[in-house]
């Protein structure tokens, strides 16, 4: 395959301009269609709610939450996007927003992949099936997250720029590009940090070219890292202003740095890797994990070139991308290992199986190999994409719009003008009506977190009957006595599970 790489700037710009355009169209095609259905369903999930009704409001408390966790320009966003809205339907303009933004960031992974050497088919073969993995599927699903494939994007432009300077020889204009490349990298850490870390995916990509050797890859690595810590220093300084001006607005294991550093890696192992080489399925297996392991690790070992020794060191680059890639999580208190903040550390797995999968191919003839890769690819992209299309629509549009609308009909079939006050007696998550749950992702219904009935029922009062938005709203406590007022109109979320 080394034998396609065009190394020149001049062979890399005549290239891109023939295929730039085509690429992304089809690209943006195949996820308009593979996420239809979250577009077209009106809905909203978990803190779309919340945000929506603050938004409304004109309040901010989640804009003082979100600087608390070093992320200001999200919360900048955040802010901008929703105060443009006027009910849930309009969500799916922002959930819009976010596949447009998935499809940016394949087509940059594309460009790089092609740029780094590779055949334009498995290029964008390989995007597609990134793209369509878990954690993109809660990016496209959920409205809240439209802008962290953005942040992905940032980092990707971090490395492109750090790649460029790499190989700049004049000092001034180096270190220019070097602040620039720190700059995005704070851009996409100030937005969220776990997506931010899609930097060593792409990394991944220039750090393993076909024709890369192993000094060549330690000084990039290097110079990668360098990059990748000024960012992360300075943004760490976002958070602690954050911190400093609105504590008390974050829960404690996220505003604490780990004590227990075994522990955590112990977590590390049992669930976020768990899940990344679990690839596309949903309930992982730990017998799934060591395959993809093994599978791995004997395909890294035929595809790197050089010496015994040499190639062991490049698999051990290769293994601490892992956790770099999944690193503000792992320096925090907290473990949750939700999908939302694993893009990256999935998407450094399904790099090693592609380039795995072509170190396994290498015993055929090198035409043989490229259409048996292309051909294994495609598959697999056709199949990460029918699954990510039914993953939204079983996990995320279907089951919300029925929980919307169960919610609707209560209120619709009572005499709003006789309540004097709405009483909601929450859902708890295993009231889903979804095929199973997977952390407060895939599957969980909204109304079983405590902050969403309240603004659910008022953003729903506002489209029934908007001169009784202004109802008092009574959330029974959980697990506790349930002793609504009697003049109140009662909207009971536990009867969730009698749709399944």
């Amino acid at each position: 395959m080394a034998d396609r790489f065009r190394g020149t700037p001049l062979a890399v710009s005549v290239r891109g301009r023939r295929i730039r355009g085509q690429a992304f169209v089809l690209l943006a095609g195949v996820l308009l269609l593979c996420y239809a259905s979250v577009l077209v369903t009106p809905y909203a999930f978990l803190d779309d709610y919340f945000i929506l009704a603050e938004g409304i409001r004109g309040e901010g408390g989640t804009r003082t939450q979100v600087i608390a966790s070093g992320r200001p320009t999200y919360a900048f966003l955040l802010h901008l996007a929703f105060h443009a809205m006027r009910d849930i339907g309009d969500l799916r303009y922002l959930r819009l927003l976010g596949v447009l933004g998935i499809a940016l960031l394949a087509w940059s992974f594309y460009r790089t992949l092609v740029f780094a050497g590779w055949d334009e088919y498995l290029s964008l073969l390989l995007s597609v099936f990134v793209v369509t993995m878990p954690p993109f599927q809660v990016y496209a699903s959920w409205a809240t997250t439209a802008f962290y494939p953005f942040a992905a994007l940032a980092a990707g432009g971090a490395v492109h720029v750090a790649e460029r300077a790499f190989s700049e020889p004049r000092p001034l204009l180096r270190w220019g590009l070097v602040g620039g490349a720190v700059l995005l990298m704070l851009i996409a850490l100030t937005i969220h940090q776990s997506a931010a870390m899609f930097f060593w995916v792409f990394a991944a990509i220039l750090l393993f070219k076909p024709d890369a050797t192993l000094p060549d890859t330690v000084r990039r690595l290097l110079w990668y890292s360098g990059i990748v810590f000024a960012g992360l220093i300075l943004g760490f300084g976002m958070y602690k202003l954050g911190t400093t001006l609105y504590e008390h607005a974050l829960l404690p294991t996220r505003s604490h740095l780990i004590q227990d550093v075994w522990e955590k890696a112990l977590w590390f192992f049992r669930y976020p890797l768990m899940n990344a080489f679990n690839l596309a399925k949903l309930s992982p297996k730990r017998w799934l994990a060591l395959v993809v392991v093994f599978f791995i690790i004997g395909g890294l070992i035929q595809y790197f070139r050089g010496k015994a020794g040499e190639r062991l060191w490049q698999i051990g680059i290769a293994a601490a991308l892992l956790p770099l890639s999944y690193l503000p999580n792992l320096m925090i208190a907290e473990n949750w290992s939700s999908y939302r903040t694993q893009s990256a550390l999935t998407s450094v797995v399904v790099m090693y199986a592609f380039l795995a999968l072509w170190g396994y191919s290498r015993i055929l003839r090198r035409p043989t190999a490229t259409l048996f890769l292309t051909v294994m690819l495609g598959f697999a992209a056709l199949g990460s994409s029918l699954l990510a299309a039914y993953n939204v629509d079983a996990y995320f549009a279907r089951p919300q719009l029925l929980e919307l609308n169960f919610m609707r009909g209560q209120l619709t079939r009572q005499d709003l003008t006789q309540a004097s006050s709405i009483y909601i007696i929450g859902a708890k998550w295993q009231d889903s009506i979804a095929p199973a749950v997977r952390y407060d992702e895939f599957g969980f219904p909204s109304s079983a977190a405590s902050w969403v009935p309240r603004p659910a029922v008022y953003l729903l009062l506002r489209e029934l009957s908007p001169e009784r938005s202004s109802l008092p709203l009574e959330l029974a406590p959980v697990d506790g006595p349930v002793s609504p007022p009697p003049t109140a109109l009662i909207v009971d979320m536990r009867k969730l599970s009698s749709l399944r």
